[in-house]
This record gives C-alpha cells, structure tokens and sequence, in this order.
C-alpha cells in the first residue's frame, strides 16, 4: 500500500472511529437536553436576542419598536435553549411562543399575535436571524460552521481580522499576505504579498477559491490573485466571523470550493467607545500604533453604528532577526504600513412592514518594503489602495409568512504599486515600474424567503432569488503603454428547500430531528457559458445531545479575468533551447504563453460529515468531529510552469507539444499575441522551419484532491469564583495535485509553500467578573523543503500567546466602562524553522507557513461612553 493510500485510509478510519464513537453515547445523551454556551454582556435585548438566535439556531422574530427600551442582563455560561431566553426575558412584559413552522415569537403578555401570524402586523417590521451556509432563516446548515464572536477575537488578542483568520488551523496563511516573502510564489503565483492586504485560504486550495462575504454580501476583488483582503474591514466594527469550510456554490456561486467567510457587522449600539493600542516585536521592527472610536444610536425604528481605525506599524527588515543576516542589506521580512478604515452600518424601518438597511466601508492602506537583489541592486516598492463598497437593501414582509429582500452593491478596489529599481550606493534608478490593479464589482440581487405548505414535523421552507453581477479587471502601467482589462457578467437563479422529516414532537426513539436541505444554483456567464451547481445535506438529531449532519455538493470558480484577458505571447527559439533534439541546425519552436480565452470554469466534487456531542457524563463539555473530501479537477494552470525549457524532452509534457504545426496554426498564435511574434532564434522566421508548437498558456489541466479531519472540543465549568474554559482546535490535511495524466502525482500538504499536514490551536481562558485571562498553545507542522535535493523535511513550530483583559468597576463616573488588555504573542520569541534557501536574497524559512515577527507586546485601553 501506497504512503499517500495509507494515510487516506487513517483518516478515513479515525473519521469512522470517532462517528461510531459519538453514535454510541447516544442512549446517555437521550436523557440530557442539549445546552449552548453563551457569553453575552448586559445591553439591548434587541443584540441579546439576535446573538441568542445566532447561537442556539432558534428562529426569533420580533419587532424592533417591541423590545425596544428593553435591556437584556448579561448571559454567560451553559443554558439549555428555554433556560437562556428564560433570562433573558426575566422582569420584562414579554413572552414568547412557537409558531407552527416552530419559530419563537416574541410578544407582550395577553396580546394577540394572530395579525403577526398573517403577515399584517401594523407595529414595526419583523426582525430575523439567518446564519452562513444557508439561505433559510432558523434552519442549521448541513456543513460544519464555525462562528468567531467579537469577545472571542478580543480575548484572544488579535486586532485585525487578517491576524483572526491566519490563527484558523484551517485556514493557510499563504495567498495574498503581508508576511510572504520573495520566493514564495514557486509553490503558487498567489503567495504573494501584492497590496499589503490578507486574504482567507481554506485548505490551502488558493485564495480564489474561498469566497469571503461583507455581511452576507459580495466585495470587490483585491490585486490579480482573485483574492478579497479581509483587513479592509477593522475589527472593532465586526460583530462575529461566520466559516462554512465546505463547498457552498449552490448558495453563492463561484469561489466557494474550500468555504465562505462572512463578516458580520455589529448592529443597534448605542454611544460612543475609543481605544488606543501601542506594540512592538521584542526583536525589533513592527511598532503598531492603532487607534479606534466606534459610535453608535438606536431608536424605535432603526439606528446605526460608525466606527473609524488608524494604524500604522513599521516594517521588520532582515538586519533585525539574527537568522537573516546574510541577505543583502535592506531586505524586508515584514512590509510597514498605514491604515485608515471607516465602516457604517445602519437600518431604518420604513411604515408596519418594510425595512431599509445600508452598509459601506472605506479604506486606504499604504504599505512599503525593500528587497535587495545584490549588492548594487535594490528594489523598492511602495504601494497604495483604496478600497469601498455599498450595500444598501430593502426588505418586506409578505403574507403567509414570506419575506423579500432586494440587495445592490458597488465595490470597487484600486491598488497602485510604485517599483524602483536602484543602484547602491548612489541611488541611480535603473527602472520606475507603476502599475494599477483595479477591481470593481457590482451586482443586484432579489431573493424571497417564507414557507410553503406544513408537514407532519413542520413546515417545508424555500429560499429562491435571482441577481445579476458584473466584474471589471484592469492592470494598467503609468509608466508604459502596456494595459490589460477584461471584465464579465452573469446572471443567476438559485433555491434552497429545508423539508423537515421528523420532528421532537412526534416522539420517534432515536430521531429527535431529522431535515433534510436542497439547494441548487444556475449561472450564465457572459465568457464561458452557463453552469449549475447542486447541493444536499441532511441533519439528523439522534438526541438534543448527539447530532449528524452530512452534505455533498458541487462547486466551481470561474478563471480569473488575469487567466482571460491578461497579455498572450508567443516567441521563437531555436528547438534546441526548449528542449529539442536531433532537428536539422536551424530547427525552431514556438512558445506560446498568457491568457486563454477558451477555459473553462475550474469544478470540485466536496462531501462532509461533521457529528456533533454534548457529552452527558461530563457538564459543559462539546465536541465536534468533521471530515471533508474534496475532488477539484478542470483547476487553471501554465502547465509547464517554469519548466518550459525542457518542453520537448521531458515526456510529462507531449500533451502540450504539437509537432510540425501548420502555418495556419502558428499563425493563429501570432495573431491573438499583443506584442506579435518575438523572435530569439537570431533568424528570420519561417514556418516551415517550425518543428513543435509549445503550448504554455493558461489551460484547465490540473487536479486536486484534498481530504482530511477538524476537530474542536470545548469544555467550560466554574472554577473559584469565575469560569473557566478550555478548548482545543485541530486539522489534519492531505492533499495532491496532477498536472496531466501523464505526470506524477505530486503531494502538496506538508511541501513547502503549502499547508502543513497539521495545525492545532489549545486555549484556556478564565473569566471572573470584570478580569480575563487567557493562554494559546499554537503548533504548526514540519514542511519538507522539495526545492533542494535530496528533499529534507523541517520542524514544526510551537507558539504560545497570553492575554490578560481587566474591567475594573470604579466608583467615579468618570472612571466607569474603562478596560485595559496586555498580550504578549510568541512568548518564547521562537523563530521560523530553518529551511535551506536557493538565493542570498530568499529567506531561509517558509514565508507562508511561520512568521518573523517573533515575540510581540502590546497595551490596548478602552473606554466607553
């Protein structure tokens, strides 16, 4: 049996083990209702309702003028879901009730609830609570979803999102990052850090290839990669972070391969808070200076929340870490930056049953680095971006409980790169590069949502829409003439139906639950045709304890309008130079590489199973146990990548070679190359001197396999006077690609410039009123260096944070809602393991993989108004 096989089947095996494992506590967990941990402070039982909704998976509704001036305690710790809406509602004049579909409704004591029941309540418009990973509000998603909360990503010290999503075991911090170094891109053209920005990379599979959401909305694209910088939205304006990391395009369409990630923006706040935080590397290099004020009002019918951030963080340079000191002076490991970030959110009921909700953001970054080449030859890059959207959409209320939405949005990203490449000493400039690359976006979407007839166990609900979007890509030179555009649009139609099969009430032994989810998604795109994408899953509720949640769908991302529209090429060389053997003196060849307007969109086959448990001899513990597969085939790629000098000697590559091409074949290259035939055979062309025809251009010819395991276990209890909570993060990843059927397989997992084999991030966090403290043990696994031979496999790296909150209650008004936070990352200052470098001027470590930074101290204080 194969090493690759072998592995595949112990994943397998421990995915199997653990399910059966889980399967078996069923008969314990029968007896024991299933209770969620909440972690809410004292504010409006508006929030409070909303975030109860978002954690329990209870469909609320409710009107916001109803609760309104209610203010909801603070919640924390482990409630069944009637004990915690039970405190939340205590001392109110509100109740609540189910409806037939099973939703919760909020209404005061004696009041009728029949106008609401009919679509036609005359009070304010219905307020309700839909997660990522599906379309139908109250329903769970039949893929894992992974939620990060506002209090957790301050708990645990991160105050970017790019930080939040880089910590993710399932996440790779290689992509468009700032801390990927020159070299990187061998292992794939988007490891680069192009705008200073940081992009989401589920499973490593690309950051073109995770859809990422601004609430619940589509963004313009950042750089060339096709990726969507997360940093642009600053952290103290986000409510919680939503991770579908399974295949979703049957509910949003292209991109969605390895996951969706959505930021969800915080709502109905009420005043004025700021805080200032001040850090440092220990080792020097990356001073941050970050300031933040987020204010907010409420009202009956609406309200809105603002928050502005400013940052600036200088650079870490090669001198200052004592492993790369032999790179030529100045390299920089880490760039410096400038960040000024505005976000706005508001809603505002229109009449009894509509609602007008807008949200935009604003940002500009600067960011500057240095990389010197050699001695007498250094290149300085200082880039700029801009980046916004609008989001405004406009909901009403149906009959027979249905609700539409329309939804527009305008982003646009423009990110200008300023090279020079410079003599030392002197200063002589050698070249001046500047370049734009600008994205834009724009879409409208109209969607329904509501019931349609009742079975036994409940109501079958449908989620159906259309939309249209269009995606503009230009790359343009200030300093030359050259300029590549594109753009294309497409209109599509999708529907989700939620049919519950079994329900609590019918009793049935062993299925407390049982719902089954459809989705399918039908896209024409203005370049390559038309596509549809199927999706079902099914959740399957053993006990409120023990659940089973299954999907299997298809997916796919269209090529980048770069693959498309970017510059083709073609030049000639003498046969013997890519490779060939044995022609007559004077032989050519010719090559042809860039752009393809022929491809096809990339397609994966996902499927996952995820069992959840609250095992029931051990309070306030849960576990979750997922497996993923994925089959991603038809992906693009220059299939002779930097090899195309061994074109015509190397077998791996004959599918790409046509031999003693017609004229008509060697001039249909010539014709579709921007810049004609460049000729470096150092003769005059003739066709008839043509032996081979390379084809090099971007083409649909790679396929991927991933698989692999998450794990995440949470256990909290009381420990002294405060609570104590312990959790543990886990995924094991495999993967490997194929080129064509005539090459290797080659292993990507676990090589460097991809994802490790594992990561884990173990927390503990202790809260006891107003004081927190919280410690992180991060691993991430060993990489083998396959760019030297023989191939030598690195270190893992181990990492371990602290970060300590206090909330002091003072008796001076001037003093209250005052908070301080102390977090030392890296506390051991361990540095990235050593990898053997090709070039003085690469690093000699995986940019991708581990960080330079070293051990990083920084004070935030925080006060509210």
């Amino acid at each position: 049996m194969s090493k690759g096989n072998l592995r595949r089947n112990l994943v397998r095996t421990t995915a199997l083990a653990g399910s059966l494992c889980f399967t078996l506590l069923a008969g314990e967990a029968l007896a024991r209702p299933q209770t969620y941990n909440f972690d809410m402070p004292a504010q409006s039982l508006s929030a409070s309702l909303r975030e109860y909704a978002r954690v329990s998976g209870q469909q609320i509704i409710f009107t916001d003028d109803l609760v309104a001036g209610h203010r909801a305690p603070a919640l924390r710790g482990d409630y069944s879901a009637d004990a915690a809406l039970n405190s939340l509602l205590a001392g109110s004049d509100l109740i609540v009730e189910r409806t037939p579909s099973g939703a919760i409704m909020v209404r005061k004591k004696n009041e009728k609830q029949a106008a609401v029941d009919e679509g036609n309540d005359e009070s304010s418009a219905v307020e309700t609570v839909t997660v990522t990973g599906t379309r139908i509000a109250g329903t769970s998603p039949t893929s894992a979803t992974i939620t990060i909360t506002r209090t957790e990503i301050e708990r645990e010290g991160h105050y970017d999102l790019g930080d939040v999503v880089r910590s993710l075991p399932m996440n790779f911090s290689g992509g468009q990052n700032p801390s990927v170094a020159l070299g990187a891109s061998g292992g794939s053209i988007s490891n680069q850090n192009i705008t200073g920005g940081s992009s989401v990379n589920l499973r490593g599979l690309g950051p073109d290839a995770t859809l990422t959401l601004f609430n619940g909305n589509r963004i313009a694209y950042d750089s060339f990669t096709q990726a969507v910088d997360i940093s642009a939205i600053p952290a103290a304006a986000v409510d919680r972070i939503e991770i579908v990391p399974d295949g979703a395009s049957a509910l949003y369409g292209s991109d969605a391969v390895g996951g969706v990630v959505n930021v969800i923006l915080r709502q109905d706040y009420d005043g004025l808070g700021a805080s200032a935080r001040v850090g440092a590397a220990t080792e020097g290099g990356d001073f941050q200076q970050q300031y933040n004020v987020v204010a907010g009002k409420t009202w009956n019918s609406g309200g809105f929340i603002a928050t502005y951030n400013y940052e600036i963080d200088t650079a870490i340079t090669s001198d200052q870490r004592n492993y790369t000191t032999y790179m030529p002076q100045p390299n920089s490991l880490l760039p410096g930056s400038l960040q000024n970030a505005v976000v706005i959110s508001g809603h505002q009921d229109i009449d009894s049953f509509a609602t007008f909700h807008v949200d935009a953001f604003y940002n500009a970054r600067s960011s500057f680095e240095d990389q010197t080449l050699a001695s007498t030859d250094m290149s300085t890059n200082r880039m700029s971006a801009v980046s916004y959207a609008v989001a405004p959409s406009f909901e009403v209320q149906l009959p027979l409980d249905w609700r539409a939405t329309l939804t527009g949005v305008y982003s646009q990203d423009r990110a200008f790169s300023d090279s020079y490449d410079v003599t030392t000493p002197g200063g002589t400039v050698l070249s001046h590069i500047r370049l734009c690359y600008c994205n834009e976006l724009s879409s409208i979407e109209l969607g329904g949502e509501g019931a349609i007839f009742a079975l036994p166990a409940g109501e079958i609900r449908a989620a159906i829409g259309a939309g249209y979007r269009q995606n503009k890509f230009e790359m343009y030179y200030t300093t030359s003439s050259s300029q590549t555009n594109g753009q294309r649009h497409s209109f599509y139609e999708y529907l989700e139906l939620n049919i519950p099969l079994v329900s609590e009430k019918q009793q049935i032994p062993l299925v407390h639950k049982l719902a089954l989810d459809a989705a399918v998604r039908h896209e024409d795109y203005s370049d390559f045709g038309s596509i549809s994408t199927p999706k079902v899953g099914l959740v399957y509720t053993i006990a409120e304890a023990l659940s089973v949640k299954g999907s299997w769908g298809e997916s796919f991302k269209a090529p980048t309008l770069v693959q498309e529209y970017a510059s083709p090429y073609a030049e000639l060389f003498l046969a013997p130079v890519l490779g060939g053997a044995g022609y007559p003196a004077g032989s050519t060849a010719l090559l042809a590489y860039g752009s393809n307007r022929n491809l096809s969109p990339e397609r994966a086959t996902t499927w996952s199973t995820t069992v959840s448990a609250d095992l029931p001899w051990i309070s306030g513990l849960h576990a979750d146990l997922s497996y993923f597969h994925i089959h991603y085939g038809d992906r693009v790629v220059q299939p002779l990548g930097a090899l195309p000098f061994t074109a015509l000697s190397n077998p791996v590559f004959q599918p790409y070679v046509t031999y003693n091409p017609t004229v008509a074949q060697q001039q249909a290259v010539i014709a579709a190359a921007s810049a004609g035939l460049e000729n470096y055979s150092g003769a005059a062309y003739d066709p008839a001197n043509v032996v081979a025809l390379v084809d090099d251009r971007y083409l649909n010819a790679m396929v991927q396999r991933i698989e692999g395991v998450d794990t995440s276990v949470q256990y909290r209890m009381p420990l002294g006077a405060g609570d104590l909570l312990v959790s543990e993060d886990g995924s094991w990843l495999f993967s490997e690609q194929q080129t064509s059927l005539l090459a290797p397989k080659q292993s990507l997992a676990g090589t460097i410039y991809n994802p490790p084999n594992f990561r884990s991030r173990t927390g503990v966090v202790w809260t006891c009123e107003g004081f927190t403290a919280s410690g992180y043990l991060n691993y991430i696994g060993g990489v083998t260096n396959t760019g030297i031979s023989p191939a030598t496999k690195g270190d893992g790296m181990a990492t371990a944070d602290i970060v300590v909150g206090w909330r002091p209650e003072f008796d001076s008004a001037y003093w209250t809602n005052i908070a301080f936070n102390l977090a030392v990352q890296n506390i051991t200052d361990t540095h990235p393991p050593y990898l053997a470098n090709t070039s003085s001027y690469i690093v000699n470590y995986d940019s991708t993989n581990y960080s330079p930074i070293g051990r990083l101290v920084s004070v935030q204080i925080s006060k509210q108004w």
